[in-house]
Protein backbone atom coordinates (compact mmCIF):
# COMPACT_ATOMS: atom_id res chain seq x y z
CA UNK A 1 0.00 0.00 0.00
CA UNK A 2 0.92 3.60 -0.32
CA UNK A 3 2.65 4.58 2.47
CA UNK A 4 2.33 8.31 2.11
CA UNK A 5 5.92 8.95 1.90
CA UNK A 6 7.02 11.19 -1.83
CA UNK A 7 8.62 8.40 -3.99
CA UNK A 8 12.29 9.37 -5.69
CA UNK A 9 12.24 9.79 -9.15
CA UNK A 10 14.78 7.68 -10.94
CA UNK A 11 15.70 5.71 -14.20
CA UNK A 12 15.86 2.38 -13.05
CA UNK A 13 18.50 0.70 -11.05
CA UNK A 14 18.94 0.97 -7.16
CA UNK A 15 20.28 4.71 -7.65
CA UNK A 16 19.64 8.25 -8.37
CA UNK A 17 21.68 11.24 -8.71
CA UNK A 18 20.98 15.49 -8.18
CA UNK A 19 23.08 17.66 -9.02
CA UNK A 20 23.90 20.07 -6.00
CA UNK A 21 23.84 23.80 -7.09
CA UNK A 22 24.13 27.93 -5.74
CA UNK A 23 22.60 29.85 -8.35
CA UNK A 24 24.73 29.04 -11.89
CA UNK A 25 27.44 27.51 -9.54
CA UNK A 26 27.74 23.10 -9.41
CA UNK A 27 28.95 22.24 -5.95
CA UNK A 28 28.64 18.83 -6.46
CA UNK A 29 26.64 15.05 -6.61
CA UNK A 30 24.57 13.40 -4.12
CA UNK A 31 23.90 10.04 -5.12
CA UNK A 32 20.83 8.76 -3.84
CA UNK A 33 20.45 4.48 -3.09
CA UNK A 34 16.69 4.24 -3.94
CA UNK A 35 14.99 0.49 -3.01
CA UNK A 36 11.15 0.78 -3.94
CA UNK A 37 11.12 4.39 -4.50
CA UNK A 38 11.99 5.10 -1.03
CA UNK A 39 15.66 6.25 -0.18
CA UNK A 40 17.49 4.21 1.58
CA UNK A 41 21.04 6.07 1.72
CA UNK A 42 22.81 9.09 0.48
CA UNK A 43 26.60 9.97 -0.40
CA UNK A 44 27.51 13.49 -1.09
CA UNK A 45 30.48 13.72 -3.70
CA UNK A 46 31.43 17.92 -3.25
CA UNK A 47 33.80 19.18 -6.12
CA UNK A 48 35.47 20.91 -3.19
CA UNK A 49 36.72 19.25 0.18
CA UNK A 50 33.85 19.93 2.18
CA UNK A 51 32.26 16.78 3.48
CA UNK A 52 31.23 18.37 7.06
CA UNK A 53 27.16 18.91 5.99
CA UNK A 54 24.67 17.85 3.80
CA UNK A 55 23.62 19.95 0.97
CA UNK A 56 19.50 20.57 1.53
CA UNK A 57 16.95 22.06 -0.25
CA UNK A 58 17.12 25.17 2.07
CA UNK A 59 20.59 26.63 0.57
CA UNK A 60 20.96 25.26 -2.14
CA UNK A 61 19.08 23.63 -5.49
CA UNK A 62 18.72 20.04 -5.97
CA UNK A 63 18.15 18.91 -9.26
CA UNK A 64 17.31 15.29 -10.18
CA UNK A 65 19.63 14.26 -13.32
CA UNK A 66 19.00 10.40 -13.74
Amino acid sequence: GDDGAPHIPHEGGPFSVVEVSSGDQSQGFLELWVVDGVLHSVTYMPFEDDHHSLPTSESFDLTFTG
